[in-house]
């Protein structure tokens, strides 16, 4: 309708996604790193005017280029197109996709119910489901700190859920106990995860979760699942 209308070529094959491909599952970086982007072009272009000029032009704009940029600019795509895809362990996916479906259950519990909530409560469950995301996402990335910070999130959603039972008990007392427990379950299990493993060192090989105890930044497992040092 337009005239763009291009047929594919079988010697060039499409490739969808991103000029600046991702490579991470934080939801709140997958909502804010194109603002990112922005300030930090912002920050390195000289010059008030076209500063200002950033947010009104296309993402590959610079002084002197029209205002969608060059289509020249655009990196060349190299075949076959290699997508991120972070390894961990068939265990850590599991434990991931337990508790998404988990977060699904509360978070349509909390719609149907959050009229007999106080605005209070509502915003921690809020901030439980948002934390929550984060921690899958974290543990997606296989980041060094995704067992701590699951820990926390844990004792976090425990809290909420707990505080938010005594006030619909009386709709749903069988399935909000049967949350608890499964809550409460679910972190002595990942605490037992943390404190029966056995220390891994530098050069040998990671845990059956693909990870590298004791956990810290400057550890990571590699993709041939051995435990290597990150470099600064």
């Amino acid at each position: 309708m337009l005239g763009t209308f291009e047929p594919e070529d079988p010697n060039e094959p499409a490739v969808y996604g991103l000029v600046k491909p991702v490579q991470s599952y934080n939801p709140f970086y997958l909502q804010m790193h194109h603002w990112m982007a922005m300030i930090e072009n912002m920050c390195s272009t000289q010059g008030w005017k076209n500063k200002l000029m950033i947010p009104f032009k296309g993402p590959g704009w610079a002084p002197g280029k029209p205002r969608l940029g060059y289509l020249d600019d655009i990196p060349h795509i190299e075949q076959p197109v290699t997508y991120w895809n972070p390894k961990i362990h068939i265990l850590q996916k599991i434990y991931t996709v337990w508790h998404f479906a988990v977060i699904l259950i509360f978070y349509h519990e909390l719609t149907q119910r959050y009229h007999e909530l106080t605005q209070i409560t509502v915003m921690f469950c809020i901030i439980a489901l948002l934390v929550s995301i984060t921690s899958v996402g974290f543990l997606l990335e296989n980041k060094p700190f995704a067992l701590q910070f699951e820990i926390l999130r844990c004792l976090l959603f425990f809290g909420v859920e707990r505080s938010i039972a005594p006030s619909i008990i009386g709709h749903n007392m069988v399935s909000y106990d049967i949350h608890l427990k499964k809550y409460l379950t679910s972190l002595c299990l990942l605490l037992s995860f943390l404190l029966t493993k056995v220390e891994c060192h530098i050069g040998q090989p990671c845990n059956v979760l693909g990870m590298c105890l004791p956990i810290s930044s400057h550890i990571y497992c590699d993709k041939d699942n051995i435990c290597r040092c990150r470099k600064e």
